[in-house]
């Protein structure tokens, strides 16, 4: 995904609909001024994170019959310990411009999916000569979309022993591969956790880890599971 950076329209770039090239590769990358944007089409791209960094949207917001498993990696953490250098507030400063986006957007989901429940329970209440009544047919409508049961595990990578300040825009080598390390380990953990607590029939069930030994220490008193 990418943004628009002239009229801020968020682009999606799916696989069935076209042919993804390296452009798009960049395009969704280029976080500006950092790194440049990327011309597709006439249109000067930019990294999607602008306006959504983790777009659980593209995964979840349509209701689907079977049952599915999405992973969802964070890269940047919504907990932190405290703050003492100028470097530590720039790198929590993003930290928290592009974690909140992302359960902002799972609470959207949440709603979403509660809301349909709730109409299935309202047309199962509703006599049948009144379903078709115009003003309630479109609601209900929405709320007869099966859906299959959604399990989501939402991983939040916490940073590693050596990172420095300024950490999203170091790519040296020692640093990939410590975090590289780290993501094996915690996704290994997490799998593990996970097990067969899938959701069920019509459950939308969300399971969030944070990863390194620091995170879980801030993360102790904090819900791992939650259940929507």
């Amino acid at each position: 995904m990418a943004v628009d950076a002239n009229s801020g329209e968020e682009v999606r770039f799916d696989n069935t609909k076209m042919t993804l090239k390296a452009d798009h590769i960049l395009a969704s990358c280029g976080f500006i001024p950092f790194f440049p944007p990327t011309r597709i089409n006439g249109r000067t791209m930019v990294d999607g994170g602008m306006t959504s960094n983790l777009p659980l949207e593209a995964a979840l917001d349509e209701p689907a019959t079977d049952d599915r498993l999405c992973i969802a990696l964070d890269l940047f953490r919504r907990i932190s310990p405290d703050l003492s250098t100028v470097g530590q507030a720039m790198d929590r400063q993003l930290e928290l411009l592009l974690s909140t986006q992302s359960w902002r957007a799972l609470n959207s989901i949440r709603q979403r999916h509660g809301l349909r429940r709730q109409l299935r329970l309202l047309a199962s209440r509703v006599p049948e000569a009144q379903r078709k009544d115009p003003t309630l047919a479109s609601a209900l409508a929405e709320g007869e979309k099966k859906e299959g049961a959604t399990t989501l595990l939402m991983l939040s990578h916490a940073g590693v022993p050596h990172d420095t300040e300024m950490r999203a825009f170091d790519f040296s080598r020692p640093s990939l591969t410590e975090r590289w390390d780290a993501g094996r380990k915690d996704m290994s953990h997490a799998l593990a956790i996970l097990g067969s607590r899938r959701a069920g029939p019509g459950e939308f069930v969300v399971h969030a880890f944070n990863g390194s030994e620091e995170a879980k220490k801030v993360s102790k008193a904090l819900k791992q599971s939650c259940y929507w």
